[in-house]
């Protein structure tokens, strides 16, 4: 059953209570921190480049958040939009919200790399943490590549 179909869940995981990334205080594989959100990458990524910009505030929805929060989440999505874009070359980026699978606000960036021909950068290749790929090294690359304020 999936968990918005489980109504006593659901409500736990929507109050913040049972939420998994509250539970935690963080959510997982954080590379990043920002003003309103961390960036996320997962060890075996959907798709090479993926990051995901979740909340520290807890949210189901973007109009829950106090304006001056939300502003500053838009802020921090487009401070990884353009640090992506500048270290991948990316022909687009694709953004996705959903929440219904973890009702905690996060945001899901997607990396076109191919486009009627178009090729980005070879060095988005190194940025998946899938096979062959060493978990450190691609959490370094990441971190020094996108989000160099982040380092010491």
């Amino acid at each position: 059953m999936s968990t918005w179909n489980d109504h006593e869940r659901w409500t736990a995981m929507c109050s913040g209570t049972a939420c998994p990334i509250c539970c935690r205080k963080e959510p997982l594989d954080v590379i990043a921190t920002l003003e309103t959100s961390w960036v996320t990458m997962q060890e075996f990524a959907p798709v090479p480049g993926y990051v995901c910009l979740v909340s520290r505030t807890h949210a189901v929805e973007l109009h829950e958040l106090a304006e001056q929060v939300a502003v500053a989440f838009m802020r921090d999505a487009q401070k990884v939009s353009k640090a992506l874009s500048a270290a991948t070359g990316a022909v687009k980026l694709n953004y996705e919200i959903h929440g219904n699978s973890l009702p905690h606000l996060h945001m899901h960036f997607l990396l076109v790399t191919e486009v009627i021909g178009l090729r980005a950068n070879p060095s988005i290749q190194r940025l998946s943490w899938g096979q062959g790929t060493h978990r450190e090294n691609s959490r370094e690359f990441v971190t020094h590549s996108c989000f160099p304020w982040t380092s010491p």
